[in-house]
């Protein structure tokens, strides 16, 4: 039965702290289980809005990046409906928004991963974006 979910947890650390982070990027963590859909929240300062520079990162980090965490091996997501204000990318465990105007945003994954005994378990998290003026 645990192989049967997947859990989607994140936190918002863009190359640093993630107080200062959280004032630029704040999502809702989601749990997807087989055949299911997911929602999460994403709430990002919109990306002309400079961030705080740490050493040894460069300047340019406008992305929300959202990480799971999966009870067995897993495919690359893909995009069921793209974003339509942002950009986004995927990895095979981590999700990255970038919004590019101010207002919302919507878009939707296909995530694939393997139980215990290779099983494949297929669920869709569908992601509300607000893309804000400024930090929070």
């Amino acid at each position: 039965m645990l192989s049967r979910f997947l859990a989607l947890s994140g936190f918002a650390v863009l190359f640093g702290s993630s107080a200062i982070a959280a004032d630029y990027c704040n999502y809702t963590p989601v749990t997807i289980y087989d055949g299911g859909t997911g929602t999460s929240k994403i709430t990002v300062v919109v990306s002309n809005v400079p961030r705080p520079v740490y050493p040894g990162h460069g300047a340019d980090r406008p992305w929300c990046i959202q990480t799971w965490r999966s009870l067995g091996a897993s495919d690359m997501p893909t995009i069921v409906e793209k974003p339509s204000n942002g950009e986004l990318r995927l990895g095979r465990s981590w999700v990255s928004y970038k919004g590019n105007k101010i207002g919302h945003d919507h878009f939707v994954i296909e995530k694939v991963w393997y139980g215990r005994m290779n099983e494949q378990h297929r669920a869709k998290v569908d992601y509300d974006v607000e893309v804000v003026a400024g930090p929070f």
